[in-house]
């Protein structure tokens, strides 16, 4: 039984990603030619079987348990080891200039997190011989993970050609989708409740940010915009991140550092409460089971509520005209959590990692609201 689950599971997140990658065809029609997308799966298959060849030596040299990712490994070799072959098989391309903008670099990238998600969920498949409910879950997220975790630095080598400066921007997109790419590698060998949901909650963000990028998209656009409800013309978010006419308020910076971290701890308190007035059993947490869903969500989502709320009372107290001062607040208070956090426990500290992308972007959210 758990076999025919285990390849239910792996085709139907073959048909996820097959299905995100038709749509982007279809939907944005990159001119990407041919043959130069066999070129691209040529090298995808090999560099991805390589890439699965090293991780395994590098499982097996650590001496872990079949089936455990330690966190130092999966973000020393497993997310450098996948990356980088991702960007092996696209160099050709680029060095081709096949790839003459983010449409086509993105193209590229899903043909090759496509042969990528494959590979390794045929070797899952072929390794294990009785897949249980958790490791079809995982393997259902990491397929499209492999896609929308390589997404930012496709994006960012594609913009090359459009900028005076070919490489900005691109190393720090790629360093963040290895960490990110490692942090999806340990969470679904974890085959915990909390785990995945990490991991749903970072894809979510994910996909937000590929929905306010759109724009980005199109031939010509070079803008990020949002537009408010109600009347008026749509607003540049990169305009609203920059700051060029002033100095950062250093002062709002760690202000807002102490807001995250209160916000936080009452969201967390009153998730509580309330989690056991409704009858919710935090106890559950530790549990392999599907029964660890329900109680890891609710402290998720009272956790994420509070980075909007921080943002937009910091904007407001602070009269700034940017959301520069509330997005830098944010991620110090992450980064502050992670480190505090993940010395009792490094699955604290993937799972602070994987919300960090969703936090940021609801901060941000708050703090645009709140502009005067």
């Amino acid at each position: 039984m758990t076999g025919a689950l285990g390849v239910a599971g792996a085709l139907l997140g073959i048909l996820v990603q097959a299905a995100l990658g038709l749509g982007w065809l279809v939907t944005r029609r990159p001119r990407l030619h041919r043959g130069a997308v066999l070129r691209v799966t040529l090298w995808g298959a090999l560099f991805g079987l390589g890439s699965l060849l090293f991780q395994r030596w590098g499982l097996s040299l650590s001496g872990a348990p079949e089936g455990v990712v330690p966190l130092y490994l999966a973000l020393g070799l497993w997310g450098p080891l996948g990356e980088g072959a991702k960007l092996a098989a696209l160099w050709p391309a680029f060095t081709r200039r096949e790839l003459r903008g983010p449409l086509e670099a993105i193209t590229a990238v899903t043909v090759v997190s496509g042969i990528f998600g494959l590979q390794r969920a045929l070797h899952t498949l072929l390794m294990v011989p009785g897949l249980s409910g958790m490791q079809v879950a995982g393997l259902l997220l990491a397929m499209p993970a492999q896609l929308l975790v390589s997404s930012p630095w496709a994006f960012m080598l594609g913009r090359s050609y459009q900028r005076s400066n070919p490489r900005s921007g691109f190393l720090p997109a790629w360093l963040a989708s290895v960490v990110l790419d490692g942090v999806v590698a340990y969470l679904v060998a974890q085959q915990r409740g909390a785990a995945l949901a990490a991991v749903g909650v970072l894809l979510a963000g994910m996909l937000l940010l590929a929905v306010l990028a759109r724009d980005t998209l199109r031939p010509g656009a070079a803008k990020m915009r949002l537009r408010r409800v109600g009347p008026g013309a749509g607003v540049d978010l990169r305009e609203l991140l920059a700051r060029k006419d002033a100095p950062v308020k250093l002062r709002w910076v760690l202000v807002g550092v102490l807001v995250n971290q209160g916000s936080l701890l009452c969201a967390l308190v009153g998730a509580v409460l309330l989690g056991n007035y409704l009858g919710v059993d935090f106890a559950l947490i530790e549990e392999t089971s599907n029964a660890s869903l329900k109680p890891v969500l609710f402290l998720i989502s009272a956790g994420l509520l509070a980075f909007p709320t921080a943002g937009f009372l910091v904007t407001r107290a602070s009269g700034v005209s940017t959301l520069l001062e509330p997005a830098l607040a944010s991620v110090l208070a992450l980064v502050g959590l992670g480190l505090v956090m993940g010395v009792a426990a490094p699955v604290v500290l993937a799972v602070v990692i994987a919300c960090a992308p969703v936090a940021l972007i609801l901060s941000c959210a708050g703090a645009w609201f709140g502009l005067r």
